[in-house]
């Protein structure tokens, strides 16, 4: 059982009132993409706070529009500012321009988690946020975790507010089928959550990577026990990685799956995921260069096909503004 939040707001300054010309994240239904292989058009509606240097997932919920959620990987702890927490779990809400709205510490037991490399970050179907500690280029862990919360509903312009909130704590293992009792060990950069609840993990492989897949069954079993969810290899997907993030749009009609330069779409209205992952997808967003539109990690997918993306930026840097959001609209 999650124990009840700890909560601590901080109103931070005047709100900041924003709106993002040619996007918007939830303004009511989206209609599904009839194509999606369709040309996007890319435009900068603004640049996240030097506190998200390193940000390395996206994701959205339908309690909180207009808002993107968000997170650093362990690369903040190379150069850390004064007072700055690179120790523990948090997650922050940010407008479509990368203002911060608030950060979310997590905590397991009222205590706060400390975290090894959180790399990604999805919704599930119950308007949960899933944080995934699964980066292990640096400590080779086995055995890894996810952070499961519901964050409470963050309105775009509001006035900057940290709080601490209970989380789920699921540990999660790989392995290379359904019966075998040996764990391997994946630097995991790309995760996502179904529709069903399933959770879709592609290594960082610079070859063809195989997917694994965890079952919504197997998360809840998991969760609050040391014994690992089963994430199982699946399907091997038909392009190189290494694949940085993946998100599903929240109609489940479509995949997207990014390395750092390229934007893959599967089209998902007829065909399961274990499927599609074996066909050859359509790159859809292609960055030459750093700093170039679509450029970098991190990815959220919308109903309509558009979608967003964001840079880790200087490890260094300890004020102003970094990494620019990129907006692809149909």
């Amino acid at each position: 059982m999650v124990k009840q939040p700890n909560v601590k707001w901080f109103a931070v300054g005047l709100a900041v009132a924003f709106g993002v010309a040619g996007f918007a994240l939830v303004t009511g239904p989206a209609v599904a993409v009839d194509n999606v292989c369709v040309a996007r058009t890319s435009s900068s509606p603004g640049n996240l706070s030097w506190r998200l240097r390193q940000a390395s997932g996206l994701t959205s919920l339908a309690a909180s529009p207009n808002v993107l959620f968000t997170h650093n990987d362990r690369g903040i702890r190379d150069s850390p500012a004064p007072g700055e927490d690179t120790t523990h779990a948090a997650v922050w809400a940010i407008g479509l321009n990368g203002t911060a709205l608030a950060r979310f510490r997590l905590t397991s037991g009222g205590t706060p988690i400390p975290y090894f490399d959180t790399e990604a970050i999805s919704r599930d179907p119950l308007g949960r946020l899933v944080l995934a500690d699964t980066g292990t280029n640096v400590d080779g862990r086995v055995t890894v975790a996810l952070y499961r919360f519901t964050p409470p509903p963050v309105t775009a312009g509001q006035a900057y507010v940290e709080q601490d909130i209970g989380a789920e704590v699921i540990p999660l293992a790989y392995y290379a089928n359904a019966t075998t009792s040996t764990r391997t060990a994946l630097n995991v950069e790309a995760m996502a959550i179904d529709l069903a609840g399933n959770a879709w993990f592609v290594p960082r492989n610079s070859n063809l990577p195989y997917s694994y897949t965890a079952t919504a069954a197997a998360l809840n079993q998991a969760a609050g026990t040391t014994t690992p969810a089963r994430a199982v290899r699946s399907t091997r997907l038909a392009v190189n990685g290494p694949m940085t993030d993946a998100s599903f749009s929240p109609d489940g009609t479509m995949l997207l799956v990014k390395s750092i330069s390229t934007v893959y779409a599967y089209d998902l209205r007829t065909t399961p995921v274990v499927t599609a992952l074996a066909r050859t997808p359509c790159a859809v967003a292609t960055a030459s260069k750093a700093k170039a539109p679509g450029y970098g990690e991190a990815i959220v997918a919308r109903d309509d096909g558009s979608f967003v993306t964001v840079a880790e930026g200087s490890k260094t840097q300890t004020s102003g503004l970094s990494s620019a959001l990129w907006s692809f609209s149909v």
